[in-house]
């Protein structure tokens, strides 16, 4: 006879599916357990509120308290009312408490009067309220963590779960990791001598004070004063397509991953530092070049990428060298160019379908993984969001896109450059005004969340302007040896670099750029036009800002 009472351990695959469906119930964990609370924490931190009410209350709410971190109705209950006496400055104890709860008929639900009176009596004095509060904050961490990995398993069950982004998960947890971490207020005198050395490190008179990274052309980094540093800046890079915004950001990336410099103390060879008697700093340096780069192209493969590096980087004609009239020395220069990018620690992800959750999922990695110190992401408005059942309008998908950069960025320490659209409204008005914040494409949150927003567009130049600008450039060009055949080339393009939003330097100035489109690569017109001769090079101009010491960034 076959056995009815016994379990279906060994269910076969090809067993009907009630039977399967009884197996994965047996085998499925506990989930009708009670969430992690403390009751005896909860009682004590109420109990030493009622204790010693005015100390012991602006201490608890100083923390963070609120009514959310009980997990017992009667506590909740009872902490609001508590709160609310406060609010109306009445004074807290049992009295007015258990009239206060009367009055809202909640008195009975909280357990009556012997509840409350016997509340004081269950701890033995008010100074244990600091460790009540990190029990109670623990627990209510634990409850939001399981809430939140519940949410997360239905949701993957659910006929919209498929959609459902892991990067989305991390978001959650880590926001419950950022709320568990108790903050204060920090005192301005104790920030001071902290401001005073930041201020009076590497500061060398009559140099551009750069602090963090640099983008290699000389005037904009003037400007600029550095991308980031270490709280993680969110620089937007805007412009029409065509332009050259692309070209511009591996341009940065190419710099700084292979010509920032960076120092850190000589040791001895005993591993101590010497240090100078004088200014208490070590007495010698060494020099680095290059940090990690990441870059997120959601418009071009890495192989395109690389492509774009290869010909910025070695400077020959792309257009020349893809139509077989490459000169004889291009490719030396092509494999002189290949050699150093190999060295390049530049990390490219081209996958065109991130989520800003997968992004930021990704970013964190390869910060931990390559020590990346600065992200390009080209571009916003081909970042997506995790699809909801009511879909919301480009807007407010943008603006949460925008301000998840801002906080990544902020978490990670990292700057963040971001290259985005400008609508068509500039373009309608080309040449009659400059862009301006709001010809941001699809957000005005973009604009907010931005500590820096450029604008690159294309110099209008009279006529008069534009001849002497060709003569230059003819300037620059080599003159054929006799029988050589003259090889035709582009003409580059004069291009402003329009530093729009700046919170800590200068706005609503220009740099001009010349754009080799050959190459796609980008030049401070001044040092182009002091490179060829076409302007002398004034006096101290060779004089370098030092770059950060000890740390990249």
């Amino acid at each position: 006879m076959n056995d009815t009472s016994r379990p279906p351990n060994n269910v076969p695959v090809n067993a009907p599916a009630a039977a399967r469906q009884e197996k994965a119930k047996l085998k499925a964990p506990d989930l009708d357990r009670l969430p992690p609370f403390s009751e005896a924490a909860e009682q004590g931190v109420l109990g030493c509120i009622l204790l010693s009410p005015v100390e012991c209350l602006d201490t608890a709410q100083a923390t963070g308290l609120t009514e959310d971190w009980f997990y017992d109705v009667r506590h909740k209950l009872i902490f609001h009312r508590i709160t609310r006496l406060a609010a109306c400055a009445v004074a807290v104890d049992i009295i007015t408490l258990q009239q206060a709860l009367r009055d809202a008929k909640e008195l009975e639900q909280c357990g009556g009067l012997s509840y409350l009176a016997g509340l004081p009596d269950v701890v033995p004095s008010a100074a244990n309220l600091g460790y009540y509060l990190d029990v109670v904050r623990e627990k209510w961490t634990a409850r939001k963590a399981v809430a939140t990995m519940t949410e997360a398993i239905s949701a993957l069950y659910e006929a919209e779960g498929a959609s459902l982004s892991i990067g989305q998960v991390f978001r959650e947890i880590e926001a419950l990791a950022d709320g568990a971490t108790e903050r204060q207020a920090v005192c301005v005198r104790e920030l001071m001598p902290q401001v005073i050395d930041n201020l009076e490190e590497g500061y060398h008179q009559g140099s551009a004070q750069i602090k963090g990274l640099t983008t290699g052309l000389g005037y904009l980094d003037k400007l600029l004063l550095g991308i980031g540093g270490k709280h993680g800046n969110l620089l937007v890079l805007a412009a029409r397509p065509g332009v050259g915004k692309s070209a511009m950001g591996m341009q940065i990336a190419m710099h700084v991953a292979m010509e920032h410099k960076w120092f850190t103390p000589r040791k001895s060879a005993d591993g101590t530092i010497p240090m100078n008697k004088e200014t208490g700093k070590p007495a010698e340096w060494d020099e680095h070049r290059g940090v990690p780069v990441g870059v997120f192209s959601m418009e071009m493969s890495a192989e395109e990428l690389g492509g774009r590096l290869i010909f910025q980087r070695s400077g020959v004609d792309a257009q020349r060298f893809k139509t077989g009239f490459a000169a004889k020395d291009d490719f030396d220069r092509l494999t002189k160019a290949a050699r150093e990018l190999v060295n390049a620690k530049i990390h490219i992800d081209d996958d065109d379908s991130l989520t800003i959750d997968d992004l930021a999922a990704r970013a964190r990695v390869m910060v931990r993984q390559q020590g990346i110190k600065l992200f390009i992401i080209d571009y916003i408005q081909c970042i997506q969001v995790v699809a909801k059942r009511f879909r919301q309008d480009r807007v407010q998908e943008m603006a949460e896109i925008s301000n998840g950069l801002r906080r990544l960025g902020k978490q990670l320490g990292v700057p963040l450059i971001v290259l985005a659209q400008m609508n068509r409204d500039f373009a309608k008005e080309k040449g009659a005004r400059k862009p301006r914040l709001e010809d941001l494409r699809d957000s005005g949150a973009i604009e907010q969340d931005a500590h820096v927003v450029l604008f690159l567009y294309e110099e209008e130049l009279n006529q008069a302007k534009q001849d002497e600008f060709e003569a230059e450039v003819a300037r620059t060009r080599p003159i054929p040896k006799l029988g050589e055949k003259k090889h035709d080339w582009t003409m580059p393009k004069r291009i402003q670099c329009l530093v729009a939003k700046n919170r800590h330097g200068m706005n609503n100035k220009a740099a001009s750029l010349i754009f080799h489109g050959s190459s796609t690569l980008f030049e401070d017109l001044y040092d182009w036009r002091k490179r060829y001769g076409i302007i002398p090079t004034a006096k101290g101009e060779t004089k370098q800002a030092q770059m950060e010491i000890d740390d990249p960034l």
